[in-house]
This record gives structure tokens, C-alpha cells and sequence, in this order.
């Protein structure tokens, strides 16, 4: 399986735990597509890697209003 994650500053903490966790997995392949900017491109980046079968799943973490967006 393939994962693309993405976050802005604030998430980053929750994203970097989340990304170790999943590092020791062989079945799991993880992609970090986080960049400074704002959390609408970045998840926009995201969203279209899993719309566009480049990634099996996504994963995007912000602490801007609480938001978890799971793709």
C-alpha cells in the first residue's frame, strides 16, 4: 500500500509521529508531499496523488481548526 501524507507547520508534530510509526512496515510505502504554503495547496497536492492513483491512500494532519482529512 501506498501513503501519501501532507502537512502544514502546525500538524507537522502529529504527521512526523504517524510517518515513524508507519517506517518499520514493509507492506506500507509512505511519501511525505508536505511544503511550506498554505493547507488548501498542500492538500490539494494530496488529494490529487490519490485521485490519480499515484498513491493508494492519503493522509493529511493540521492543527488549523482541528482538521484530519483521511483519503
Amino acid at each position: 500500500m501506498t501513503i501519501a501524507l501532507g502537512a502544514d507547520g502546525a500538524g507537522r508534530p502529529l504527521l512526523d509521529a504517524i510517518a515513524d510509526h508507519w517506517a518499520g512496515r514493509g507492506d506500507i510505502t509512505v511519501t511525505d508531499l508536505s511544503r511550506p504554503g498554505h493547507y488548501a495547496d498542500i492538500s490539494k497536492v494530496l488529494a490529487e496523488s490519490v485521485v490519480n492513483g499515484e498513491h493508494d491512500r492519503g493522509l493529511y494532519s493540521s492543527q488549523t481548526g482541528g482538521k484530519r482529512v483521511v483519503l
